[in-house]
This record gives C-alpha cells, sequence and structure tokens, in this order.
C-alpha cells in the first residue's frame, strides 16, 4: 500500500473505526475490524489513544480480543494522554478475558503503569473483585506499583478486603511495606476494619502483626472500629489479640507515666 493510499484510510475507515469504538457501537466495530489493514488497526491519534483503548473503555469485549489479534506489541502497550493504557480500562470494567490476553503482550512496565487518578491495574482489579487477574498482576508488577495509594487513599490491599479476596490479601502483604499496610483511606478505613467487617480472620490476624498500635484502633466514618466488627463477627482470636494490644500499650503508658511522676 502506498504512503497516499495509507494516508486515505486512515483519514477515512480509522476515524470510522475509532468512532465507532469511542461511541460504543459494537456491532458497526465488529464489522469494520474485517475490512480494515493492520496500519489502521494499529493507528494511534492525536491524543494518544487506540481503538483498543476506546474498546475497552466501553466494555466492548469481542471488539478488544479481535484488535488485540491484529495490533503490535507496541500499539498494545500504548499510553494516552490521560495515562491509562488498555489494560487500565479492562481491569475498572472488569474484562477478565480481555486481561488476561492484554497481560501475555505487555511489558511489566505498562503493566504497572499508574494513570493520573493515581490508580494502577492491580487497585482495579481488586476494585472489580477479579482476583484471578489480581494475582498474575502481582507476579509481573514493580513494588512501587504494588504499593500504591491512588486519589481516594486507598490500596489494592483495602479492596482486597473489601472484595473478600482473601489470596490476593496475602500476597499483598507479602509484597507491600508497613506504612501501607497502614493506610487510612478517605472514609476512615483500614485494610483491618474491612477485614473484620467481612469475616477474614486470618487476614485480620496477618494485618494486626504489621500495623501499628493507632491504626489498629481507626474508627471509620461511623465511629466504629476493627474490634467492634470483629466483635459483631464473633471473630474471637482478633478480639483477643486487639484486646491485648490494647491493655499492654495502655499498661506501658502506664508505667512511662509513673517513670515521670
Amino acid at each position: 500500500m502506498s504512503n497516499k493510499q495509507l494516508t486515505h484510510e486512515i483519514d477515512h475507515r480509522n476515524i470510522t473505526l475509532m468512532w465507532a469504538c469511542k461511541n460504543g457501537f459494537e456491532k458497526l466495530a465488529l464489522t469494520l475490524i474485517s475490512k480494515v489493514s493492520n496500519e489502521v488497526i494499529n493507528y494511534i491519534d492525536e491524543n494518544n489513544d487506540t481503538a483498543l483503548l476506546w474498546a475497552c473503555e466501553n466494555k466492548l469485549e469481542k471488539v478488544a480480543i479481535l484488535l488485540i489479534n491484529r495490533m503490535t506489541n507496541k500499539a498494545i502497550n500504548q499510553i494516552n494522554n490521560d495515562n491509562n493504557t488498555a489494560l487500565i480500562w479492562a481491569c475498572y470494567n472488569g474484562l477478565e478475558k480481555v486481561a488476561f490476553k492484554l497481560i501475555d503482550r505487555m511489558t511489566n512496565k505498562s503493566i504497572s503503569q499508574v494513570n493520573n487518578n493515581r490508580n494502577t491495574t492491580l487497585i482495579l482489579a481488586c476494585y472489580k473483585g477479579i482476583y484471578k487477574v489480581a494475582l498474575e498482576l502481582i507476579k509481573h508488577m514493580t513494588i512501587d506499583s504494588i504499593n500504591q495509594i491512588n486519589g481516594l487513599n486507598q490500596t489494592a490491599l483495602i479492596w482486597a478486603c473489601i472484595n473478600r479476596l482473601e489470596k490476593v490479601a496475602f500476597e499483598l502483604m507479602n509484597k507491600m511495606s508497613n506504612k501501607v499496610i497502614n493506610q487510612i483511606d478517605n472514609n476512615n478505613n483500614t485494610a483491618l476494619i474491612w477485614a473484620c467487617e467481612n469475616g477474614l480472620e486470618k487476614v485480620a490476624i496477618e494485618l494486626i502483626e504489621r500495623m501499628t498500635n493507632i491504626a489498629i484502633n481507626q474508627s471509620d466514618d461511623y465511629n466504629r472500629t476493627a474490634l467492634d466488627y470483629a466483635v459483631k463477627n464473633k471473630l474471637t482470636k482478633v478480639v483477643d489479640i486487639i484486646k491485648y494490644e490494647n491493655i499492654t500499650i495502655t499498661n506501658g503508658l502506664k508505667f512511662i507515666l509513673k517513670c515521670c511522676i
């Protein structure tokens, strides 16, 4: 194909394919994919978007899979002006099949991408509850990205506990810093509060070992603590550990005060 012919095709058909994906017209996009060239499939516009990025944003799973099959690794790893990748959108929308196909074709650097809302693929996979994708992402992501805190001060660990992703929570704790494990989000929740609220006793016990007393006794927006939820859900081991920790710190403070008098 000559440069003149390619330019004409991009000017005409690519705008139509990009437009179809951008506006969520699945049938039109599927029809166009079978008719356009690979150059058009891999086209990147002035906003650094691809048809694949738009397909994933608009939950066009069938379209995304067909596009991936014909795209270059460079186009699949494309990052747009909002610092989003197709994988970020696939995780946000819970497109599990698409996510796995993308992971196979993407670099660890692109998989670890942080967008303008400070979200990662891992945070969004945990948010959506797609635990198999989350476990696979952990294998490929940098330590910094695993420890990422988003714009709402949430971590992948907090979302894993919210959605009862027990195995994911343990994998995350193996790679997360104590500082991030102690994270308090914008609703005054911690991973421990959610673990206790959702009955994840083993996760809660592991968290307590890594958390400060301040974070352990954190109250949420309902003025309830992890201990309150542990009592409510009859997590007796967690209740005993938290009470012991509180007695220890209280006695320690009393000892310090006596020494100062």
